[in-house]
């Protein structure tokens, strides 16, 4: 038997980012965020390293992530900032996004996939709730 899925995480200052189930979870004490809160006057991205305060896994083994937690049911609380090159517009992210951290249960999901009925042939995706977990860290 298998199992395949994801993990879900936020940090103290409101990260919200994924990582494949092979990460050791078994080390969350020195999980440290991996986003970016600025970059140095070199242009160096310098990373939150805040530590893990949310934890939520996804279980993808039979195709339908379940316990899904929706990034839309987050509060947005600072907007990524992106700084464009003057001379060719390409963009460089200086910082990402971050969200009030849930401070109780939140609602997970399942997802459901089914043909479009309507005869196109493409894949209609829905997610459905299943129950509330709680994804603190207990320390």
């Amino acid at each position: 038997m298998s199992y395949e899925g994801y993990e879900q995480y936020m940090c103290a200052n409101g990260h919200f980012w994924e990582e494949p189930c092979s990460y050791d979870w078994g080390a969350r004490e020195i999980i440290a965020c991996p986003d970016l809160v600025g970059r140095d006057e070199d242009g160096k991205p310098i990373t939150c390293n805040q530590p893990v305060v949310w934890h939520n896994s996804v279980d993808e083994t039979n195709g339908d992530e379940y316990g899904i937690f929706l990034v839309k049911d987050l509060v947005n609380k600072e907007d990524a900032k992106w700084e464009e090159c003057s001379s060719c517009g390409n963009k460089k992210l200086i910082s990402d996004e971050t969200f009030e951290v849930p401070t109780g249960p939140v609602q997970v999901y399942r997802q459901e996939s089914h043909l479009d009925p309507g005869g196109s042939g493409t894949w209609v995706h829905n997610y459905i709730a299943i129950e509330k977990r709680d994804p603190r860290i207990k320390k």
